[in-house]
């Protein structure tokens, strides 16, 4: 049998050929030249040899002009990323991109070409984006005037990983792809990954020959950061066969991710200016972020319709020991939320549902099949084609054709899940997305063909619903948060705080009772013995004074009565029983539970030093809570989320310092972090009340102690909390 070579088994990060219009020599980090491009002594007529060169005879040689820039970057080359300068060089006029990638130095050389005029870009060109039902079109027409290609595509990545036209501008009577879908297999897994890498690629003619590279090691050349990089050969002949002869994709990346390309085509050969390429991917990403804001917007007020349904089951959830309590007055409106078919909460044998009747043994061989047969980690899955994937393994009809579902406990035993009907429709592709496979060159395994043919092709589809779209997401998502973040506040020490404020409340209220009843024998005396003087006037001094002695008896002992209220209500609202407390067990129990709250189980704490603190035990508790649980949360989105907790002993104060590597906090906006309601400009990706740290602040108030901070945007903040020790507590 032979072996079949698929499209993501393709190294194409190591080509080992560039762009004819391209030079390339690549030094090690001991400066030693180890790569060239076979055509570098081009640019650089020499009879020496380049290999072996070392780096700065390489540059005192044949870049003498700019050797001071050149050493200047080169010393802090390892922060500064990329430098691209225009130079000439023998009469060419190039761009050189200086770079590091791994343990290389690239010097990567381009030939100048026909550069866009400063003048045809400017604020009305970024103006052409302020209307969001035609954001992507309005990004084709900019694309395609300033590169006057024949095709102009927005090509997003849906949920089966398949590509959809969204958006698109043609020229010369060509056929058009808007609405069109590609497979995935158009796209491999590998490319995906370099475009997140490098952000656009070019290939000026599909003819045209390729450069060799030279190394002087077997080890093969990383040309992944590289803008000269010669694309693949079943490339090119997918371009062939798309009948064009130059492609220029730019990368979509929203929220870190590859949402989709902006694809170029055109009929004849065209080389587009390294500079206009640079100018065309910085207006996409402006537009992926202004969409990224509409979207972020329209999310905004989708959460609204969300607010009273959040209330609701925030405060159950607060009164009552279980999620279905909290969840069950709520599914219908839930269930419309986020426009499903069905709704249903499930706790091992527990069913309750609304809307289109499921049958419970469905629901639970779907549970069962989760919980037991269905391998990830993800705590929320979302599906279209549930009924395609899975509908003859478990037995399901039409009422089920596509579920989001989220666990709402470890053990995954209790969970919700939203269902939407089959929809049969009609999905067209550009060509046929069958793979076809062929014969390799030498005759000993099979590999995928690329496409030939991109005429309309009808698939009717069955098997699914409607997909899952980026607020019904968002939405499901928020309703997980504050399900578990409500659920975690009745963890062991906001549950001791409760049952001590409701002990409290309830012995102050028993007092009162008692209070308010026996304050009826004082008021009775009082009201006889006013009666007594009214009803038989007396002259006789003995016999008023014994009636007014009684009166003021009376008077002196409801005075007693409501200072001994007053003094019950302070204590039970003003003095704190105050210990000594280590909190190491309660850094790592918030930590863990903040983890598992924001997704984030690849968050490092780094604990040092932990010393005791005098203090509340349940306010502690809430001041780490928040100001730990902010440390995870908005580190969450770096490469390598990380917590540093510190303390050490000042003065009269012990000192912690609470620090993470996330978002960071801008300048201008560092006086109003301590208000309530107030979410920072950077922090619109994340969930929050803005409550948390205006809760911290009265608390460190109350126990007489500080709160400041220390925070550098993108890089991260570092909370410092001081608490006053013992000695100087009780003074």
């Amino acid at each position: 049998m032979l072996t079949v070579i698929n499209c993501e088994d393709e190294k194409i990060h190591i080509p080992n050929k560039i762009i004819q219009n391209g030079y390339l020599i690549v030094f090690n980090l001991s400066g030693k030249a180890s790569y060239i491009s076979e055509n570098l002594d081009t640019l650089f007529p020499t009879e020496h040899e380049f290999l072996g060169l070392d780096i700065t005879s390489f540059i005192e040689n044949y870049l003498k002009d700019y050797s001071t820039t050149i050493h200047t970057f080169l010393e802090t080359l390892a922060i500064t990323n990329e430098e691209i300068s225009m130079i000439d060089v023998n009469e060419h006029n190039c761009y050189l991109s200086i770079y590091q990638h791994h343990d290389l130095i690239y010097f990567e050389f381009e030939e100048i070409h026909n550069t866009l005029s400063e003048n045809n870009i400017s604020f009305n060109t970024f103006s052409r984006f302020n209307q969001p039902a035609i954001l992507w079109d309005n990004l084709c027409d900019v694309i395609s005037e300033i590169i006057d290609f024949d095709r102009v595509m927005i090509y997003r990545f849906v949920e089966d990983s398949s590509g959809k036209v969204i958006a698109e501008k043609v020229k010369n009577s060509l056929p058009s792809y808007l609405n069109m879908h590609y497979p995935e297999f158009d796209i491999p897994k590998q490319a995906r990954v370099l475009y997140l890498t490098n952000h656009f690629r070019l290939t000026p003619d599909t003819d045209a020959p390729r450069v060799d590279l030279i190394g002087n090691t077997s080890r093969p050349l990383d040309l992944s950061k590289s803008n000269i990089r010669a694309v693949s050969p079943i490339h090119l002949e997918y371009l062939k066969n798309a009948g064009v002869r130059a492609s220029y994709s730019i990368s979509i990346i929203i929220d870190n991710r590859l949402w989709g390309l902006v694809a170029c085509q055109n009929i004849e050969p065209k080389f587009i200016d390294l500079k206009n390429r640079i100018t065309t991917n910085i207006i996409t990403q402006f537009v992926a972020n202004k969409f990224t804001a509409n979207t972020n917007a329209e999310l905004v007020t989708e959460a609204e319709k969300l607010k009273f349904i959040e209330l609701d089951i925030k405060g159950k959830l607060l009164l009552h020991d279980s999620i279905e309590h909290a969840v069950g007055d709520n599914l219908g409106a839930l269930c419309k939320l986020v426009d499903a078919d069905t709704i249903v909460y499930a706790k091992d044998e527990n069913i309750r549902s609304f809307g289109s009747q499921i049958s419970e043994e469905t629901i639970k061989r779907i549970v069962r099949f989760f919980k037991s047969d269905f391998q990830s980690e993800e705590e929320i899955y979302f599906s279209s084609t549930f009924l395609k994937d899975f509908g003859e393994k478990l037995n399901l009809d039409s009422n089920l054709g596509g579920i989001a579902l989220i666990h709402l406990d470890t053990l995954r035993n209790e969970n919700m899940l939203w269902i939407r009907k089959e929809q049969l429709h009609q999905k067209v592709w550009a060509g046929s997305p069958t793979k076809i496979l062929i014969p390799s060159e030498d005759k000993r395994m099979l590999k995928i063909s690329p496409r030939k043919s991109f005429e309309a092709w009808k698939e009717h589809v069955k098997g699914t619903s409607f997909m899952w779209n980026d607020k019904d997401i968002y939405l499901i998502k928020r309703l997980r948060n504050l399900i578990i973040e409500s659920a975690l506040l009745k963890s062991e020490q906001i549950q001791k705080l409760n049952n001590e404020l409701l002990e409290a409340n309830n012995e102050l209220e028993n007092y009162a009772h008692t209070v308010s009843h026996d304050l009826k024998n004082p008021l009775s005396v009082l009201k006889l013995n006013a009666q007594v003087l009214q009803c038989k006037p007396s002259t006789d001094p003995i016999f008023i004074k014994k009636h007014l002695n009684h009166i003021l008896e009376s008077i002196s002992t409801m005075e007693d009565m409501i200072k001994s209220i007053l003094e019950v209500s302070r204590t039970k609202n003003a003095e704190l029983y105050m210990e000594e407390i280590n909190p190491e067990q309660l850094i790592h129990k918030v930590f863990n539970h903040s983890k598992i709250i924001y997704n984030s189980p690849g968050t490092d704490l780094i604990l040092k030093k932990v010393h005791h603190i005098y203090t509340n035990q349940t306010l502690i508790a809430q001041v780490l809570m928040n100001l730990i649980s902010n440390a995870v949360k908005y580190s969450s989105k770096s490469t390598t989320p990380t917590v540093i907790i510190n303390s050490y002993m000042e003065d009269e104060y012990t000192i912690y310092e609470i620090a993470d590597n996330g978002i960071g906090i801008e300048v201008n906006e560092a006086d109003k972090i301590y208000r309530k309601f107030i979410r920072l400009g950077n922090a619109s990706d994340f969930e929050g009340t803005g409550l948390g740290l205006s809760i911290v602040y009265k608390i460190m108030k109350r126990l007489k102690g500080k709160i400041s901070f220390v925070s550098k945007p993108n890089e991260g903040t570092t909370f410092i909390v001081k608490f006053l020790n013992k000695k100087h507590q009780d003074s």
